[in-house]
């Protein structure tokens, strides 16, 4: 009996202990409209919104599944997961730092894989549905399946793999530099 009590009361106390002391998951945030300053838990875009990042630090990772996407000047501490299917594609593109709008590179911790994005971005010079332009990615860039992709002077830690129209149509940076390339300009 005594055996039991002390086991019943190590259980509640370790019980009571990590509700005590575990922190609660951070919540990603939905963005639609602009975001600057840190954002804890990541950020999410659905079908509808429109997220402009601007100067942020963004701890977890971008997913998006519909929308558009601008980011320029800022820090994801994860990665960027773009993935839209369906009548969403359409209407969403995906603007990772423009210099020609003014919008500065990024550096990123983990991938970006960014798919199925067939949208066209207001003013791009070359009417592109995704534009990544300056920006350090430390794990691998993957595009595919998206409409025109401008990829121009990234530096890539991991691989690069596309699929799909890409140009490295200004390339006034510099090149993009790969840890190994399937496809992706130069």
């Amino acid at each position: 009996m005594h055996k039991f009590l002390l086991v019943v009361g190590v259980v509640s106390l370790m019980a009571l202990g990590v509700g005590i002391s575990a922190n609660p998951a951070q919540a990603a945030t939905e963005c639609n409209g602009t975001v600057t300053g840190t954002i804890s838990g990541g950020l999410v875009v659905h079908p509808g919104d429109n997220c402009n990042v601007q100067s942020a630090t963004v701890s977890g990772a971008i997913i998006m599944d519909g929308g558009t996407l601008t980011v320029c000047d800022s820090t994801i501490d994860g990665s960027v997961i773009v993935r839209v299917t369906g009548a969403d594609s359409a209407s969403s593109w995906v603007n990772f730092a423009n210099l020609e709008q003014g919008c500065g590179g990024n550096n990123v911790s983990g991938t970006v894989n960014i798919s199925g994005v067939q949208g066209v971005i207001p003013g791009d010079e070359l009417g592109s549905s995704v534009e990544l332009e300056h920006n350090t990615i430390g794990g691998s860039l993957i595009v595919s399946d998206n409409g025109l992709t401008e990829v121009e002077s990234n530096t890539v830690v991991g691989s690069a793999h596309c699929n799909g129209p890409t140009t490295n149509f200004f390339n006034f940076l510099g090149p993009n530099v790969y840890a190994s390339n399937h496809g992706c300009p130069a």
